[in-house]
């Protein structure tokens, strides 16, 4: 995801995960929960 990131750095927004975990943000990347996709 880093190198897509980069790569197309100017055309994205945010990044996000989705994950079954707890939210977290590591190195720019939003790691969100299942049940908080319907808040983006």
């Amino acid at each position: 995801m880093n190198a897509f990131r980069e790569k197309y750095k100017q055309r994205i927004g945010e990044s996000y995960i989705i994950h079954p975990r707890n939210l977290a943000v590591k190195e720019g990347i939003i790691c969100i929960p299942t049940y908080m996709t319907m808040m983006l």
